[in-house]
């Protein structure tokens, strides 16, 4: 799959995502970790032996598609607020 291009300063069309559950895997999201927001996409990854996991052992993960910022996975207290739609 190949992820969309965003160059810095590019204005994007999202759609809010409040209080869904998890979007689709795959989907690029709007994450907020309190700070500030990055886009990542949205994967699952195996879980380990001490992880609360997900369906069929796995857990959410959120990827960066800028190789400069770590994958993060979604903690208590930060969120996804809105799932991308398209640069303009």
């Amino acid at each position: 799959m190949e992820l969309p291009t965003v160059p810095d300063g590019s204005t994007i069309i999202v759609k809010a995502f409040k209080d869904q559950g998890f979007p689709k895997k795959g989907s690029i999201v709007v994450y907020n970790d309190g700070f500030g927001t990055t886009l990542k996409l949205f994967d699952y990854e195996k879980a380990n032996g001490d992880e609360e996991h997900a369906r069929f052992g796995k857990v959410p993960v959120l990827k960066s598609i800028n190789p400069e910022f770590p994958d993060v996975e979604p903690l208590e207290g930060r969120r996804i607020d809105a799932v991308f739609v398209e640069v303009l």
